[in-house]
């Protein structure tokens, strides 16, 4: 099988601009990356760090080997996201040394009197707009912490803002926490202990406000609001990279929201292989000179950390999904001979780039059955409990 591989990255070695791939090993096989301005990502030492204009990020956030960071642009509109002052009620800010890198933190004091809070420091807070707001805590017992939408008793602190609440587990006891609300009209974003709630207490900081549905990779401001670029990745390969007659093109890793997607292509959609994630939902797009186009929807539950897979042949396609047969079609007219030209983190025509980490794109000359569920199946229990987020015994 392994004569039959053509392409292979995984995000390992890289440099300014540069994402580089491990099949072919020429330059030709490399990745463009662009996006103005630095960002974050996890190191593999756990840290939260700040790479430079350009550079890939790969992230370790989900401990193993790295994932290829990709995002959208986005705005952090909290001026301070780690504030250097006290807040209201009892709250403390100090210095402490989180295990991620933080040194700086609001300390919540359980079994005080009165409410302790750090509303917004936003300068131009706008009403009615759907905003997400994220932050991390650590409980002083290293307990995950119980957040509320009020003042309810049973919650160790409340996120103002309401919404819908998201969990994210950072290691070291750490937690991201994230609330989504549409059409935000409550000014006072932020994190409130009442004196009602557990006698527990925590830190917290890393405040972000962004007008997005969900978290982004964190953006630090100190004192304005600051933005993160988009991430582009595209132009890898060339006519000769590819098998455009009869090939497979192979995708490992996790999006971060809807409608993102990659593809083999010549720069446009007139000739493509194209994979696509919806909500619970693995779209699949052949194109063969704008002509007998092939549009496949398949249904999943499982799109984290999924391995999907398209071979095509003259009269033959098949889509694998974790090791399953999704789709079969046996009258496709297949692509023209040098058809396909470029593989990047988008649609052919350069709409809809994928959002997420990406741990693996391969492609192949065609592959059997058996090869695409060996391929794309579970190489050992733990990576079936992985894929499913089952604990084990």
């Amino acid at each position: 099988m392994s004569n039959k591989l053509r392409y292979a990255m995984y995000p390992e070695a890289y440099k300014a601009g540069m994402l580089l791939s491990q099949v072919p090993t020429s330059t030709v096989g490399d990745f463009e990356v662009e996006r103005t301005g630095v960002a974050t990502r996890v190191n593999k030492d756990g840290l939260i760090e700040v790479v430079g204009e350009n550079v890939p990020r790969l992230d370790y956030s989900d401990g193993g080997c790295p994932k290829l960071l990709t995002e959208v642009q986005s705005e952090n509109l909290f001026e301070f996201s780690e504030p250097t002052t006290n807040g209201a009620g009892g709250m403390v800010n100090e210095p402490f040394n989180w295990a991620n890198g933080f040194t700086t933190c609001d300390k919540y004091i359980g079994g005080v009197s009165g409410t302790q809070y750090r509303y917004n420091q936003m300068s131009g807070f706008v009403s009615g707009v759907s905003a997400t707001f994220s932050f991390y805590i650590l409980m002083d017992d290293g307990s995950k912490p119980i957040v509320g939408l009020s003042s309810s008793t049973t919650a160790d602190l409340t996120i103002s803002i309401g919404g819908t609440i998201t969990y994210q587990e950072c290691g070291s006891n750490i937690w991201r926490i994230s609330a989504y609300r549409e059409n935000n009209t409550n000014p006072n974003v932020g994190v409130i202990k009442y004196d009602s709630q557990t006698q527990k207490g925590f830190r917290v900081v890393g405040f972000q406000y962004e007008v997005l549905p969900y978290a982004t990779s964190y953006i630090p401001t100190n004192g304005s609001t600051e933005q993160r670029g988009a991430d582009s990745v595209t132009n890898a390969g060339d006519s000769s990279t590819f098998n455009s007659e009869s090939g497979v093109l192979f995708f490992q890793g996790t999006p971060s929201t809807n409608l993102v997607g990659l593809s083999l292509s010549d720069n446009s959609n007139s000739n493509l292989v194209y994979i696509e994630f919806n909500i619970n939902q693995i779209y699949v797009a052949l194109a063969s000179s704008g002509f007998g186009n092939l549009n496949i929807n398949t249904s999943t539950d499982a799109i984290s950390n999924v391995k999907v897979s398209v071979s095509w042949s003259q009269d033959l396609v098949n889509v694998y999904i974790n090791g399953v047969k999704f789709y079969e079609n046996t009258s496709f007219n297949t692509l023209n001979q040098g058809s396909l030209t470029t593989l990047k983190l988008k649609r052919g025509d350069n709409q809809r780039p994928f959002q997420g980490k990406t741990k693996s794109i391969q492609h192949w000359d065609y592959l059997t059955d058996e090869e695409m569920e060996s391929l794309t199946g579970y190489q050992s229990y733990a990576d079936m409990t992985q894929q499913f987020n089952f604990n084990t015994l």
